[in-house]
This record gives C-alpha cells, structure tokens and sequence, in this order.
C-alpha cells in the first residue's frame, strides 16, 4: 500500500469520528495505555498534536481532543524513556576474579609439586578424590552434595592439582575445589562461587599479608603494649585486617591495606631500635675518712702549667718552673675548643693570687723534649715544631674519669692506706636494672610445730638473707647520648649479735640481728664520669691478745708473758660507680 493510500484511510477515520458524536472511542486500540512500548518505531516520536482534529462532543466527560493528547504525552514519554541510555549493573568483573580464583586453587604449590599415578575402573567421585587426598597428604573434605560416578581412569605422572580438576569437572553437578587455611573442601561448583564472593566482599583483593622480623627490641608486654597501640592508630582494623605478634620467633605478622602496612612498616622501625648498653664500673674501697677527704681535694682534671706560663709571655725552662706560682689557671673557666682543659687565666692584679683558685699550686708538672735543638731555643714555636711531649698532671678540677680513679686508688692500695674490697663490672641493657650483692647470705631457719591426733612434728624450713652490701643501679641514657641518668639503691647490712646455731630441737635460741643502712640516689652523669656514694661506716670492736711463744704457757708465771689489747677500728666503705655507653654499629 502507497503512502497517498495510507493517509487517505488515517483523515477518515478522524473524520468519521469527527462526525459522529456518540461514537466511543477505544482507548486500547490506537494508543495501548501499558508500559510496553517496545513495539512503536521510534521515528513517531515527531508526532504533532496539530493533526489531531478537534471532536465537536464530550466522550466520557473529555472531549476527543483532550484525550488523544494524554496518549500521545504517554506515548512520547515513553519513546523518551526507550531512548535513554540504560545502565546496566554487570557482574562481570565479579565473576572474572571468582573464576580466575577457582583456577588458582588447582595452581596451589602443595598440589603443582607432587604427581600421582591412577589407574581405576568405576567408582564414585567421593571415594576417588579421597584416596587422591590420602596419596598426596593434604587435609581433603568431600561436601555431601557432590555426587556422581566416574568411569575408568587412567593417569601416569600427572600433577595433583591437573588430576582434581578433572575429576572436578567430570562431577554431577560440577565441583569445585576451596582451601581454607590448610584444609581443602570439594564442594559444589555454585557453592564454591558463593564462598569466594563471600570471601572478596570481606577480604579486599588489595589486602597483603606481611612478616617483620624483630631484629632489636626485647619482646615483653611493654614492646607489646607499643605495637598494638601503633596498630590500632594506624589501620584502624576493619574485617579481614589484622596483627599477630610472635614472640617465641620474634616476628610480627599483619594483614591490611598496602598504604597501612607501608606506615606500621615504618612505626616498627622507630620501635625496634637497637637496645643501647651501659656498662656499670663498681670498685668498693673500706679506708679512712682522712684519706678520701685528701682524696677529694687534691684529685681531679687535668691540668698542662706551659700554657699559662705562654699566656704571661715568659720564658718556659725545661723544668717548668718559668714565671711564677701564681701563674695557674681558674678552674671554673672552660675553653670551649678544649673542653676538658681549663684555659689559662692571668691573676689581676699581677702581683695576687687568684681568688678562684682552689688547688695546690705546689703541685706542678714538669714537660719533657724529643729533641736537643727543642732543649736550647728561646722561641715557643720552635719548642712546638720539635715536638713538645707533655706530662699532665692530675689534680684540681670538675672532672673524675675511671681511669684516673684507678691510678690513684692502685697507688693508695700499695702504700696500705685503702683497702679495695672488689670491682665488679657489669653490662646492662638501656633502662633495665643490674644488682650486685658484695657479701653473704645468711641462713635462717625457721620451724613450725604440726600438731596432730596422735603426735607432734616439728617442719623445719630454711630462708637465706643477703648480707652485706647489695647495689642495685638503673641506667636511663638521654637520647644525645652523652649523659646516663642512674637510679641507684644500696643496702649495707651486718650481723651485729646473735648466732644462726640451732638446738637439739632445731629451734635457733639466739637468732641474729642484722643493722641495715639503706641509700636511694638519682644522678645524672656525663658518659664515663664517676659519682661516689659515702656513709657507709664499718666498726670493728674486739680483744687483741698477744703472748711470747711458749713462755706464755708456763703456769703462774706465763701471764707474764701475755697482753690483751681493746682493739675499736672504724672505717668507712666508699662505692664509686662509672657508667660507661657502649657504642656499636648495627
């Protein structure tokens, strides 16, 4: 039919409806009112609401005109509607990983690495996987579901993981294989694709699993505390993400995001820092109180008398006596090019002593030369270029190393004045406390009457006392490392009376008394300087009996020949601790 023809029949229609007023007009047939527009071209969205003629009656209380513009507002709406692009929700991607992730179970290390050899005739698929599973030692469960008979079967040298996934496949319904942990399941194909998706959607595919090792730091429940602190401010942990700490292998295992695992990465490496140690130098000494008061104003720094005596311009001789002995340094004045060396400073006036001065100036240090050339010049530059060899003396200043402390004390030790009872060397680490007990333990016995029905027992227990002196120091190195801050404990106690001797019954009838001196010092000390700790006085009180060989025997006579000498000798114990920093590389 013709175009021409087309319209024809179209301006009847309208017309014959145009002329008859009751006619009733079937909504249905030209402009169906349901969502289905699928079957309308798309070119009569051009329609115009123009061409429709206008009927001269009300059908239905509308008239023609008002409804035939409601449908075709329905139906231009709905051309719109079709027209519009549609998005469409695809799972696709979804369902790549799952299958991508169902392969690589097959591709598992524990499977490709070994073969197996198979030669069956008919049997379920149950039974077969299972024998499978025993062959090749893997924790294997079958799902109840899977069913299904294979027929023969026969494999020479084939991987596990290639042999399962055939008979996977051969399955009905088809199978498939999931590992959890260490256990493998086979399971129903649907169902291993939900537990996949299950298993995404909680676990993030950009999650990582880590180990870090702890290379330093000791792990107890402090370095614990600190880690899940850190932890827990860092990754916030959601599901699936977590932190383990394994004490026992000293590692650390933790699952996140990779930006998370970079920052705690990061954070542990501030924590696990090498553990600082300090050595602890003790020497205990019993002398006198006269000779540590000389001790204590006499010894100390370093002092060289040639620069003084070049900063007054005066000839320096070979025996260091140039200029005069008022020429010495102050103390208290530091160079800071030379930090341990007091700088020279001229009295003022010239003609005084210097009033800061607290040392001996009778006690002077002579230099020595390399050279003869040295010996005779005037000039101290050609003294320097010979080669000056100086011999500093000790005394007078802020500074007391161990080295210098231990020359004096040996010195002291020879000439009987000091008795050093021990020096004991410790190492301990950073912030951890280190004891030393310089004495004995005493027993102490203790009974305890157990009374029954027909009897009575005495059950006899033994405690031990230490006794004498117990130190306890605590190092706490500032981060600059060059001070340690000390927290040091002493106990001093003795016997004064009393035996720990028993009876026949067991029970100590005069049990000991012991005096206890105790000290809690905090100091702060630059790196090898030395603090003292006095006080700690020991008296010994008793009889000293003297007598003449064999003519203090004699009867009558022989007292004589003898003499008993009250002997009351007091000293005092010194305790000198040097903490040193123990430096090394990692």
């Amino acid at each position: 039919m013709s175009i021409k023809w087309l319209r024809f029949f179209t301006y009847m229609f309208f017309f014959s409806l145009y002329a008859d007023d009751n006619v009733q007009f079937e909504e249905n047939i030209i402009f169906p009112e349901h969502e289905d527009v699928s079957h309308v071209r798309t070119g009569l969205s051009h329609l115009d609401l123009s061409f429709v003629p206008r009927a001269k009656g009300a059908i239905g209380g509308e008239n023609l005109q008002q409804q035939t513009t409601k449908q075709l507002e329905r139906v231009q709406s709905a051309l719109r509607e079709e027209t519009k692009p549609r998005t469409i929700k695809s799972e696709a991607p979804e369902d790549a990983q799952v299958d991508k992730k169902l392969q690589e179970m097959y591709e598992d290390k524990s499977l490709q690495t070994k073969e197996i050899t198979l030669q069956t005739k008919e049997m379920s698929v149950k039974d077969l996987v299972t024998a499978i599973g025993k062959a090749i030692g893997i924790n294997l469960m079958v799902d109840p579901r899977v069913t299904g008979m294979l027929g023969s079967l026969s494999l020479k040298n084939c991987g596990a993981g290639q042999a399962l996934q055939l008979i996977c496949k051969q399955a009905k319904p088809e199978a498939a294989m999931v590992k959890t942990g260490n256990i493998w399941s086979i399971t129903t194909r649907e169902e291993a694709r939900n537990l996949l998706k299950e298993s995404l959607r909680q676990y993030p595919a950009d999650q990582q699993v880590k180990v870090y090792p702890i290379n330093h730091a000791h792990v107890d429940q402090s370095f614990k505390d600190k880690i899940n602190a850190g932890w827990q401010q860092i990754a916030q942990p959601k599901t699936g993400e977590y932190m383990q700490i394994d004490a026992e292998n000293k590692q650390i295992y933790a699952k996140g995001q990779k930006p998370q695992l970079k920052q705690f990465k990061q954070y542990l490496k501030e924590v696990d820092k090498p553990v600082l140690q300090v050595r602890i130098d003790v020497i205990v000494v019993l002398a006198s109180k006269d000779f540590f008061f000389e001790f204590g104003i006499d010894w100390s720094g370093i002092y060289n008398r040639e620069k003084t005596v070049q900063a007054r311009g005066k000839s320096f001789d070979f025996w260091g006596l140039g200029g005069t002995l008022l020429d010495f340094p102050d103390p208290k004045d530091v160079n800071a090019s030379t930090a341990s060396t007091p700088s020279p400073v001229v009295p003022n006036p010239p003609n005084r002593h210097n009033p800061n001065l607290f040392v001996n100036p009778l006690n002077w240090a002579f230099n020595l030369f390399n050279s003869g050339a040295a010996f005779f010049s005037e000039t101290f530059t050609d003294r320097n270029t010979a080669g000056l060899i100086r011999l500093p003396f000790v005394f007078g200043g802020p500074d007391l190393s161990l080295r210098r402390l231990n020359l004096v004390l040996n010195m002291a030790e020879t000439e009987e004045k000091v008795n050093i009872i021990t020096r004991p060397s410790i190492l301990t680490s950073n912030n951890k406390s280190a004891k030393i007990l310089i004495g004995q333990s005493l027993p102490l016995q203790t009974t305890i009457e157990d009374l029954t029905a027909s009897s009575t027992r005495n059950i006899t227990t033994i405690n031990y006392k230490d006794t004498g002196i117990v130190l306890e120091v605590k190092p706490v190195v500032n981060p600059d490392r060059k001070s340690v801050y000390l927290d040091i404990l002493v106990e001093n106690s003795v016997v004064e009376s009393g035996s720990t001797k028993a009876n026949a019954s067991g029970v100590m009838e005069d049990p000991p008394t012991i005096s206890v001196i105790k000290t809690k010092n905090e100091v702060i000390l630059k790196n090898g300087q030395t603090t003292i700790i006095g006080g700690l006085s020991s008296k010994q009180t008793g009889t000293i009996r003297r007598s003449v060989p064999f003519l203090s025997r004699l009867p009558v006579i022989g007292e004589l020949f003898k003499s008993n000498i009250d002997a009351n000798n007091e000293k005092e114990r010194y305790i000198f601790i040097t903490p040193k920093i123990i430096e090394y590389e990692v």
